[in-house]
């Protein structure tokens, strides 16, 4: 029996041996064509048949199932990466995100998951925090222009986000780390 050929996108075609279910539903499959046969006969041919189709799309998920399947690709990550860093400041939506990678929405809301194990919200507001710590270490700007500056809309609100994700208030943060 010859090799199958499979190709996926973006790959050369890869050839894989059949597998022996594979192997043995073929040769009963060639061993009723030989037979003339009725319509019995007729009907178990297509069963063998549809029987090699499903186990032919087996080999190929299990295949699919051993790559990054359903991430993000290094391009698309870095993009959307760039994206949110450079709109910090700012409101970013999820189809300004889906669009600069390609992407329907919610496709990329799971692939972004996947690829980075958190919520694109959630990767924006740790990025916002990060960008605050950074304000709060550098230099005497006051919390109400920090909040805007990494894109809270008031400072309470900023203010609770940190708590939750940094564990204290930015004020006590800012106080621990001067001393």
């Amino acid at each position: 029996m010859l090799p199958i050929s499979v190709a996926y996108p973006n790959q050369r075609a890869r050839r894989r041996i059949p597998g022996p279910c594979i192997v043995k539903l073929g040769a009963l499959l060639s061993a009723e064509c030989a037979i003339p046969g009725d319509d019995l006969s007729s009907l178990y041919g297509d069963s063998l048949t549809v029987a090699i189709v499903v186990d032919l799309l087996r080999l190929t998920r299990h295949r699919g199932e051993n790559c990054n399947r359903g991430k993000l690709a290094p391009w698309q990550l870095r993009r959307a990466t760039e994206y949110m860093t450079a709109h910090l400041s700012t409101s970013v939506r999820m189809s300004d995100l889906a669009q600069v990678t390609e992407l329907s929405q919610s496709r990329f809301g799971r692939a972004f998951k996947a690829s980075t194990g958190v919520t694109p919200h959630r990767w924006l507001l740790n990025a916002r925090i990060a960008l605050a710590q950074q304000l709060l270490l550098d230099g005497d700007i006051p919390l109400g222009q920090i909040a805007f500056l990494t894109g809270f809309s008031e400072q309470s609100h900023f203010t609770r986000v940190f708590r939750s994700i940094i564990g204290t208030s930015p004020g006590a943060w800012q106080r621990n780390r001067r001393t």
